[in-house]
């Protein structure tokens, strides 16, 4: 069993990441902001707190802090080997970089990434990468692009639901 203290504190970091979720953006970053003072915040942690904080500045338009706080997000993460956590946060860093200064600033995080998720191996991730791409390829106007990015994304998903990807997939 792990002692009360960091059960408490992985608990206030799930808790971090549902209240920006569910929209409650002014807790979640209070208690984002009162881990950060913890001394003994591990890295995994850490990152976590990062990314829901950059999710609340995306939604607040700080689009380039979001940034800054999805490569912090990406670098703890990766710091504490938790490869799965720094796909999916390189995923949403390639995704808004591209919105944000166009396709061509996203490769590095692009070419990143898919070795990432080439080395995990893991459906969703794989499947993940795809639809984001073919989001990505559409907004430039490469549509047969896009169709095949997003088709085989969804075909990934074939065996193994994820309903957010496949709705991504499907807008797209």
């Amino acid at each position: 069993n792990a002692p009360p203290d960091l059960e408490r504190r992985a608990s206030d970091v799930l808790r971090v990441e549902i209240l920006e979720r569910i929209g409650r953006y002014g807790h979640s970053r209070t208690l984002a902001e009162t881990l950060f003072r913890a001394t003994d915040l591990n890295l995994r942690d850490r990152s976590c707190c990062e990314f829901a904080l950059g999710l609340i500045e995306l939604n607040n338009g700080n689009n380039h802090v979001a940034i800054g706080r999805f490569n912090r997000a990406v670098s703890l993460a990766n710091q504490a080997g938790a490869l799965e956590r720094k796909c999916w946060y390189q995923l949403r860093l390639l995704v808004t970089l591209a919105d944000v200064s166009g396709p061509d600033t996203a490769t590095t995080v692009l070419a990143d990434v898919r070795a990432t998720a080439t080395k995990l191996g893991h459906r969703h991730i794989t499947a993940g990468l795809h639809i984001l791409v073919g989001e990505m390829e559409a907004k430039r106007g490469l549509f047969r692009s896009a169709e095949w990015h997003t088709r085989l994304g969804c075909q990934l998903l074939a065996a193994s639901p994820n309903l957010w990807l496949e709705t991504v997939g499907e807008n797209t």
